[in-house]
C-alpha cells in the first residue's frame, strides 16, 4: 500500500517541486544572442555522454511547440535515464526530480519501476516508468538543450510530464524546466504546454479544469496561468514574466529561509475561496474566515480564527504577489511559488 500511494502521488510532486529556484528576479540585460563560436571553443563531449545520450536525440527546429500526447517514440533506457537525469540532477542540486530520486528507498522505488514492464500487484509492480526521448533544441552554442518525457502509468492510469533541459558540453546538467503535462483525475485535469521561439524564449501555459458534473455545478471550473522564462548565459531558467487568471496558489513571505517563512495556501473553486496560513514549513496549517472578496481590486480579507483582527491580502494586476497587511496598518510581502 505504501507503494501504491507512493507512485499515485510522485508524478504530480514531481512537477509542482521542480521550479522552485527559478523565481528569482535576474537581470535580462546579455540573457539572449551569446557570442558565437563560444561552444566550439568549449572543451568536447564526453565521449560517453555524446555516444549514450546526445547522438539519440533528433534535432528540432524553432520553434518548437509541445503536445499533450502520451505517445513516446523512443523510451530512454533505465540506466541512462538514471544517469543523466536522476543522477545528474542529484549532482547539481537540482530538485527537480526530488520527489522521486530522494532517500534511498525513494531511489530503489523508482529504479524498480524503471525496469518494470507492466503492473503486477502480485509482483509489488504498483507502477510503470518510461523516459522518453523528445527533441534537440539548438538554443545556443554555450549549452546543449534536449526534451525529454516522463511517463508514470499507474493502477488508475497514466500521466505525462515533459522536460526542457540544459548540459554543458561535458555532459553536466545546468538546469531543468517542467514543460508540460498531461494529468488526468476523475473530477479534474492538468494540462501544460509550451512555445520556445528561436530565440530561446519559453512561454508555458497551464490550464486546470475541474468538472462541474463531480460538484453538482452546471458549468466547469478553470484556472489558467501563462510564465515567460528566457535563459541566461549559463544556460540556466530565469523566470521573467507570470500572470494567473486566480487568487489560488501557494505563497511565501519573503525571508533568508523558506523553511521558516510564513505561508498562504489559497484555493478558489466556483464560488468558494479557502485562505489557509502556515507560520512555517514545520507548523501546522490554520484555516482563516473570508470576510470579503473584491475581485475589482484583486482583494481578499480574511480573519484569523478566534480573532477579531482583519487582513487584507492585496494582490498584484497579475496575481503572482500580494502585500498582507493587518489591522496595524503592519505588512509583509508574499511571492507565489511552485509547490
Amino acid at each position: 500500500m505504501k507503494q501504491s500511494i507512493y507512485y499515485l502521488f510522485l508524478g504530480t510532486l514531481l512537477l509542482l517541486n521542480a521550479c522552485g529556484s527559478n523565481n528569482s528576479q535576474k537581470s535580462t540585460q546579455n540573457l539572449l544572442n551569446y557570442a558565437p563560436g563560444s561552444m566550439a571553443q568549449a572543451a568536447s563531449f564526453d565521449p560517453d555522454f555524446e555516444k549514450e545520450f546526445v547522438a539519440n536525440f533528433k534535432v528540432a527546429a524553432l520553434p518548437y511547440g509541445t503536445d499533450t500526447s502520451y505517445a513516446l517514440q523512443d523510451t530512454i533506457p533505465a540506466d541512462i535515464a538514471i544517469k543523466y537525469i536522476l543522477e545528474a540532477a542529484e549532482k547539481a542540486q537540482i530538485n527537480a526530480f526530488k520527489d522521486v530520486w530522494g532517500d534511498t528507498e525513494t531511489q530503489e522505488m523508482t529504479r524498480k519501476g524503471l525496469k518494470d514492464r507492466y503492473i503486477s500487484v502480485e509482483n509489488s509492480a504498483f507502477a510503470v516508468i518510461n523516459f522518453g526521448q523528445g527533441a534537440r533544441l539548438q538554443l545556443s552554442q554555450n549549452y546543449h538543450s534536449f526534451v525529454f518525457h516522463y511517463i508514470p502509468t499507474f493502477m488508475d492510469g497514466r500521466y505525462k510530464y515533459s522536460f526542457l533541459a540544459n548540459y554543458t558540453a561535458e555532459g553536466k546538467l545546468i538546469d531543468v524546466l517542467p514543460i508540460s503535462e498531461l494529468a488526468q483525475f476523475v473530477d479534474m485535469e492538468n494540462i501544460q504546454t509550451a512555445h520556445i521561439n528561436k530565440e530561446g524564449g519559453i512561454e508555458v501555459h497551464t490550464q486546470l479544469i475541474r468538472y462541474g458534473q463531480m460538484y453538482d455545478h452546471p458549468e466547469d471550473y478553470e484556472e489558467t496561468g501563462t510564465q515567460t522564462f528566457v535563459i541566461d548565459q549559463e544556460g540556466k531558467f530565469i523566470l521573467q514574466q507570470e500572470q494567473y487568471s486566480s487568487f489560488s496558489g501557494k505563497f511565501l513571505a519573503k525571508t533568508d529561509s523558506e523553511l521558516t517563512a510564513p505561508r498562504f495556501l489559497i484555493e478558489q473553486l466556483f464560488e468558494d475561496t479557502q485562505v489557509r496560513y502556515q507560520a512555517s514549513a514545520d507548523s501546522s496549517p490554520q484555516e482563516w474566515e473570508i470576510i470579503r472578496i473584491n475581485k475589482e481590486k484583486n482583494e481578499l480579507v480574511a480573519r484569523k480564527p478566534g480573532s477579531s483582527q482583519d487582513y487584507t491580502l492585496s494582490y498584484d494586476k497579475a496575481k503572482a504577489t500580494f502585500v498582507c497587511k493587518n489591522s496595524k496598518g503592519e505588512k509583509t510581502n508574499y511571492t507565489r511559488v511552485r509547490d
